[in-house]
Order: C-alpha cells, then sequence, then structure tokens
C-alpha cells in the first residue's frame, strides 16, 4: 500500500475549508487557513507512508477541533484562539525571538575561561520585565534576583560557601548547564506581548487636561494581528446592568436603539466577546518607559480584560444603585 491519495488529502481540506469560514474572526479565518495550506502541503510531500498516515490523523483531529469551537465547546475555542493569538505552538516563539536580544547589552565573561559558549544567558530588558511578573507568566513569578542567581543553582557555585567549603566547589560545566537550563525553561512559560507600546508626546486638551498616547509598534509583521483589532470585537464594556427580559421588553424598540451606540467591529455574540475578553487577560501590555533607566519596560493589563478565574475585589463591577436595592430588599 503507497502513499495517500491526494484526492483524498484534498476532500479532508476541503472540510477544513468550510469550518475556517465558520470562524467568528478575520484573523482566526486567515491564520487558519494559511496553516491548513501548510499542513496540507507537508502531507503531501511525506513519502513516508506510516509518516503521512500520522499527518493525515493530526489534520482530521484539527477539523474536529475546529468543528467542536464553531458549536461553542469553551476549551476548543480557547485553544484556537491561542494558537492564533500565539499563546502557544510556533507563532509564540515567532513573537519570543525578537524580545530575546539586547544588541546594546555587554557579553559578559564566560564562566568557564576561554569557553566562549560559557557566558551567562544574557535577559534583555523586556524578557526582565516579562519574567518578573504575574500577567506575563503561567507560573509564578521570578524575582528578581533569579535573573543573575537562578533559584536552582546550588550554594556551591558560591566559593565562600559552607558547603562549597565543605563539599568542594561546584563544577564549571555544571554551573553553565544549569544556568542554560534555567533560563529556556523559564523562556517558555513567558507569554509574549503582540506589541510594544511607546508613549508618545503629551497633549492638551482643550479643557486643560493632558493626555497621553501610545504608539505600538507589532512585534512580527503578520497581518491583522494587533490589539487593537480584538478591542474592536469585544466593543464598549455597557456601565449599567443588563436588563431582565421584561424590563426589556417594556422598553420601545426605538428608544433602546437610539440608547446604544453603533459599533460595526464590536462580535454580536456576548459568548465570543467574553472568549476574547479572557484571551485580552493572557496578552500582557508591554509599555516602554523612559523616564526608568533601571526598569525601562513595565507591563500592565488591558483595561478591556477578563480574568474569570480571579475573583478579587479590584476585578469586580463597582456595585449600582439598583443591585444595592435588590441586596437590602
Amino acid at each position: 500500500m503507497g502513499p495517500r491519495p491526494s484526492s483524498s488529502v484534498l476532500s479532508i481540506y476541503r472540510s477544513y475549508l468550510r469550518q475556517v469560514r465558520l470562524l467568528p474572526h478575520i484573523h482566526l479565518r486567515h491564520f487558519f487557513r494559511i496553516k491548513g495550506r501548510d499542513d496540507v502541503k507537508a502531507i503531501l510531500s511525506t513519502q513516508m507512508e506510516d509518516l503521512q498516515e500520522r499527518k493525515a490523523r493530526n489534520f482530521s483531529k484539527g477539523i474536529r477541533k475546529l468543528e467542536r469551537a464553531n458549536n461553542g465547546d469553551l476549551k476548543a475555542f480557547e485553544r484556537i484562539l491561542d494558537l492564533a493569538y500565539g499563546r502557544v505552538g510556533k507563532l509564540k516563539w515567532e513573537l519570543l525571538e525578537p524580545l530575546l536580544e539586547d544588541p546594546t547589552a555587554t557579553l559578559p565573561e564566560p564562566i568557564i575561561p576561554g569557553v566562549a559558549k560559557s557566558r551567562p544567558p544574557i535577559y534583555s530588558p523586556e524578557m526582565r520585565a516579562l519574567l518578573t511578573t504575574s500577567l506575563a507568566r503561567t507560573t509564578k513569578p521570578l524575582d528578581k534576583k533569579d535573573l543573575t542567581s537562578p533559584r536552582t543553582l546550588p550554594e556551591r557555585a558560591d566559593p565562600s560557601s559552607e558547603d562549597a567549603r565543605l563539599f568542594g566547589p561546584l563544577s564549571k560545566r555544571r554551573e553553565v548547564n544549569i544556568r542554560q537550563r534555567f533560563f529556556q525553561n523559564e523562556i517558555k512559560k513567558v507569554l509574549p506581548p503582540l506589541e510594544v507600546e511607546y508613549p508618545q508626546p503629551q497633549t492638551v486638551q482643550g479643557d486643560g487636561e493632558v493626555s497621553t498616547s501610545f504608539a505600538a509598534r507589532k512585534i512580527v509583521d503578520q497581518k491583522n494581528l494587533l490589539v487593537d483589532g480584538l478591542q474592536k470585537v469585544i466593543g464598549e464594556i455597557a456601565l449599567e446592568r443588563p436588563k431582565p427580559r421584561r424590563e426589556r421588553s417594556s422598553t420601545s424598540v426605538v428608544q433602546n436603539l437610539s440608547s446604544v451606540p453603533e459599533e460595526v467591529d464590536r462580535h454580536p455574540c456576548r459568548w465570543v466577546r467574553r472568549r476574547y475578553r479572557a484571551l485580552l487577560a493572557r496578552i500582557p501590555r508591554l509599555i516602554h518607559d523612559p523616564q526608568s533607566s533601571m526598569e525601562p519596560f513595565k507591563v500592565r493589563e488591558f483595561p478591556l480584560a477578563h480574568f474569570p478565574h480571579e475573583n478579587k475585589a479590584y476585578r469586580m463591577r463597582r456595585l449600582d444603585p439598583a443591585t444595592l436595592a435588590w441586596i437590602n430588599r
């Protein structure tokens, strides 16, 4: 039995494209259309029968995952959002790669004399900010001292320590390996930003209020991969409580239409908007601070971000009079 015929692969590809057309945003459709095309090319170019069959099965699993996402499965929809916006997968490393380099940093001395590859890893200012905040990490953030002396490094690495005096100094080769392994493992736990914001000169408005705007620089040149597009899908968050069905039916349609501002890009489905708000909570907002020389980059959260598993007081909606009256009745 030879490799899978191209007609069966193209049949699967047509099923894939039918599911891609149902995705709710242009970036999702654009991303998965390109991904599907690359996957089909990889399947057709594979000569080994068992490897081609394995790739075809994985491609079919992707179709079923897209179908579950289009049917409203929470886990599947969040997975395709994470893939399309670089929370996991190949795009994540494309977003992280420009942030790993620091052209202005001076090279540290090698740990092993005469071996250039034994230099300690260099943490760029962007990575220092991302590694030390919980907004850009999948696990607990690092302390600043961990960037110079990893927490996995034994005390024997310090020649003046008690352990080094009792058991002997730590091997230089082992120290190099521990530092490199710690750097690689912690980079995997970073959630990369989609863009870097640089503050623009302040402007004075007509009422005398000083406003500061931000210019966003994309990390990778990919179409529609900007936070502004995410925020347009979410739209403005209503400040008043949602009206119950009877109250909505008693209000005239004309009054409802006149009170709600028209938002062209806002997605009509509330469930989709909530998923995008949860996605925005997994995207750190990296801001350049020219006033600070020690920490030139800061990480903040987006105003529209929603943290579904965090019930802290500062995350909760402000209590309005209608809700207070309902509680006190």
